[in-house]
């Protein structure tokens, strides 16, 4: 009979490390490495720290510990940080690093290529994306169009690259197939990420072989500022309706199809934690943290709020936050009712079920 392996939060996780099928990033759990890994992970942190500033949000792919994410929220002031790790194990050691941070979140899932199509049309967007050795994973015949998405949802990227000669290395033929049409691993990136600028930030050693891996920051072209994307939908599974959304900067602005009425906002840095709930599982923020904040916070609302839904929390450097309550052009959109936070943690329950 087959039994299933349930993780629980009361789970040690020197227990959890034993049945991880690698030790790849150090494991820091509030400021303490309690394991080492088999990669050089401060001198990659370094140099992706270096990168990110204060107030920024930040998408890891790959996440493996959250090693990065543990780095950016230690060093940085007011940034939030979604890491995104498919492994299980992997996965519940990186929810208990950010569980020290509260702009920390986790999620068990895996953002592939038809999920990154819906993101795209919705107005999922982050200052920073982190690449380190993942775009070898995307699938070859996707690999193109999944980094045009991910150019098109952030201000700046991070990557890390194998290069030739990294013996041991996965997912060499997918990069070399790709990359041997170009003049050079940054021409390819430039082609890959076209509204970007590159630049070599530093180089790490790989921990396959004796070569050392380059890493690069591709930064909008002309300035985060000039950073644009146009939305057709506010998240993903709404309805085609009478809008459209274009982010300029750090301003949105929304646009009525219908008639000349459009709204300016300013965009919060965070991720819209009903988008992202699609990914995967939560691991954490968890089930009791998401509630207790969604409560908190709903008795702090003014009572101008008109639309109250959970379409309309982010998770930011302060963790759970309502926003785009309140509507000038459509001010009776809903109208503010107490059981709204029933629905809201309803809601919450659903995506832990």
């Amino acid at each position: 009979m087959t039994q299933k392996l349930i993780l629980s939060d009361e789970t040690a996780v020197q227990d959890v490390l034993k049945l991880c099928p690698e030790i790849y990033q150090d494991v820091v759990i509030a400021g303490e490495t309690v394991q080492k890994g088999r990669r050089s992970c401060e001198e990659r942190g370094d140099i992706i720290a270096n990168c990110i500033d204060d107030g920024e949000s930040v998408l890891d792919m790959g996440a493996n510990f959250a090693y990065f994410g543990q780095r950016i929220l230690s060093e940085k002031k007011d940034c939030c940080y979604l890491g995104i790790e498919r492994e299980i194990t992997f996965s519940f050691i990186a929810g208990k690093v950010m569980e020290s941070f509260a702009g920390g979140a986790v999620i068990n899932g895996n953002l592939d290529y038809e999920m990154l199509k819906l993101m795209d049309d919705s107005c999922a967007s982050f200052d920073a994306i982190i690449l380190t050795s993942i775009i070898h994973h995307f699938p070859k015949d996707h690999l193109v169009e999944m980094c045009l998405i991910l150019d098109r949802m952030c201000k700046k990227v991070i990557i890390e690259a194998s290069v030739p000669g990294d013996d041991g290395a996965c997912g060499q033929g997918v990069l070399f197939e790709i990359f041997d049409k170009f003049k050079s691993i940054e021409d390819a990136m430039t082609v890959l990420f076209p509204t970007k600028d590159f630049e070599l930030i530093g180089k790490a050693k790989s921990h396959v072989s004796t070569v050392e891996r380059p890493m690069f920051l591709g930064t909008q072209r002309g300035g985060k500022e000039k950073y644009s994307k146009t939305a057709r939908d506010p998240y993903i599974g709404k309805m085609t309706n009478e809008r459209k959304y274009f982010i300029r900067g750090d301003k949105m602005v929304k646009q009525n199809l219908r008639n000349p009425h459009q709204e300016l906002v300013d965009i919060k840095p965070g991720f819209l934690l009903w988008d992202w709930a699609m990914v995967g599982k939560y691991v954490t923020p968890n089930r009791e943290t998401l509630i207790t904040q969604a409560v908190d916070k709903f008795w702090r609302l003014p009572k101008n709020s008109t639309d109250i839904r959970p379409w309309n929390i982010i998770w930011s450097a302060d963790g759970l936050q309502y926003i785009d309550c309140t509507s000038q052009v459509e001010p009776d959109h809903c109208n503010l009712n107490q059981e709204d936070i029933n629905m809201i943690n309803a809601w919450i329950d659903s995506i832990f079920c």
